[in-house]
């Protein structure tokens, strides 16, 4: 992966093309002739940027049910042999793309990334939603017999009744009612099967009902509408952050309690349930803007760049996302970040320059729910997989607290700086909150914590 093919998944509203790089302006769609006019910031300087007349540097993405390809690219107006000059290249795609957004992107050395990518939509002359082609006269359709239904026909045997009875009517020349007939066995499957959905019906019917209920959930949503909830009975969750001087190793026997501020309030204790390494390199993280301000993570956002390189981060880890408003969010990496050189100048601007960058991605699965502004954001990488993919939970030990299980998850930020391995409990306080002058953007190494 090579540094201009990045695309930047911050939305700057004040973007600057940066000296001496090229980058898309606007693209228009011609559907008549299955054309793209691309019109650039700078003129083309040929042979330099000879490869914006490669159709190879042009990739059109996205599409529901057609998949349109680029098969030539040249200077608009044509000229021959092409001359240098012109801001314009002109795109002829072997057909149509659908309804649906598509995305091109081109690839060059002197490409910036945050005008390497334009989205652009077909057929937009069409006020059909979904297809342009007059639809097809429907032929009438069949006039329907009258059924007499018994509804109160509940049993096998009143099922085959109803379907002789409806035998009779519709084909009076079916007299057969001989057990080994083709049609008199299908005809007991059919009822067999009403049996079978009529007794499906009898209990969906009872459970809609508190007092003739007999499974669990059905109960919790009774309950829930009157404002009750059932305790399942789930332990407690909280994420606990580490401070580290130095390489450590969370071992299973390490102890984290709440910090009880009132005599009443239970004392619970966390124990990891897995061994972690905790990174020193993972206090801070800042995330990599292209030397860009005003710049926003947007809610739709499946990765970001890191400022530096971080080889220890693997698919699996939490990385969290918080703004000084009180919004947070979780992701997971979903693939092993990727290390590239860093295309521009570090950010924020006075820092030293970052040699290399990192790259990471996460699923639909775990979302941004809010835009994130750089001007008050702050990212902080949760360390570790869970059990089932590795990540540091802790369970609450028996005989440490007053109270059963909890019921809700909670998510407690405690902070904590270690300089050996401890031996002894250490007190999460959810109220505390750490300052270590990391800038704009941070991460910290994070671990989930549970509580059984």
């Amino acid at each position: 992966m090579t540094a201009n093919a990045i695309i930047p998944s911050l939305e700057c509203p004040q973007a600057a093309l940066h000296p001496g790089m090229q980058g898309i302006e606007r693209v228009a769609v011609d559907d008549e002739r299955a054309q793209l006019l691309i019109t650039f910031f700078r003129p083309i300087t040929l042979p330099l940027e000879s490869y914006l007349l490669q159709p190879s540097s042009y990739t059109l993405t996205g599409g529901h049910r057609l998949f349109p390809h680029v098969i030539s690219a040249q200077i608009s107006p044509p000229t021959s042999p092409p001359q240098s000059g012109s801001q314009q290249v002109l795109l002829t795609l072997d057909g149509l793309g659908d309804f649906s957004v598509y995305t091109l992107t081109i690839n060059g050395a002197d490409i910036d990334p945050f005008f390497s990518s334009c989205q652009l939509r077909f057929r937009l002359a069409c006020d059909e939603q979904f297809d342009c082609r007059v639809p097809a006269q429907m032929p009438p359709p069949p006039v329907e017999l009258p059924v007499a239904i018994d509804y109160l026909s509940k049993g096998y045997a009143s099922f085959r009744q109803a379907l002789l009875d409806f035998i009779s009517a519709r084909a009076p020349a079916w007299t057969e009612r001989s057990e080994a007939d083709l049609g008199i066995m299908l005809l007991e499957l059919f009822a067999y099967t009403a049996d079978n959905l009529s007794y499906l019906q009898d209990r969906v019917a009872n459970e809609a009902f508190l007092m003739t209920a007999t499974q669990r959930r059905s109960v919790a949503g009774h309950l829930q509408l009157i404002g009750y909830e059932l305790d399942e009975g789930a332990a407690a969750l909280a994420w606990l952050q580490f401070q580290v001087s130095a390489v450590h190793t969370l071992t299973t026997d390490f102890k984290v309690s709440n910090q009880p501020k009132t005599a009443s309030e239970p004392l619970v204790v966390f124990e990891p349930l897995a061994q972690t390494r905790l990174d020193p390199q993972h206090n801070s993280i800042r995330l990599y803007t292209w030397d860009n301000e005003n710049c926003c993570l947007p809610a739709t956002a499946l990765s970001a760049a890191l400022a530096d390189n971080y080889p220890n981060l693997a698919a699996g880890d939490y990385l969290l996302v918080e703004d000084d408003k009180g919004h947070r969010d979780v992701v997971r990496l979903t693939s092993t970040p990727q290390v590239v050189d860093a295309p521009f100048v570090s950010s924020p601007p006075g820092s030293p320059p970052e040699s290399k960058i990192t790259i990471v991605q996460w699923s639909g699965t775990t979302p941004l729910h809010c835009d994130y502004c750089a001007a008050d954001v702050t990212a902080r990488q949760y360390g570790g997989r869970n059990p089932w993919g590795d990540v540091s939970h802790a369970r609450r030990t028996p005989g440490h607290s007053r109270r059963a299980a909890r019921r809700a998850t909670t998510a407690a930020h405690a902070t904590f700086e270690l300089a050996a391995r401890p031996s002894r409990s250490q007190h999460a306080g959810a109220d505390r909150t750490d300052n270590d002058g990391c800038g704009l953007f941070c991460a910290k190494q994070l671990h989930p914590a549970r509580a059984e």
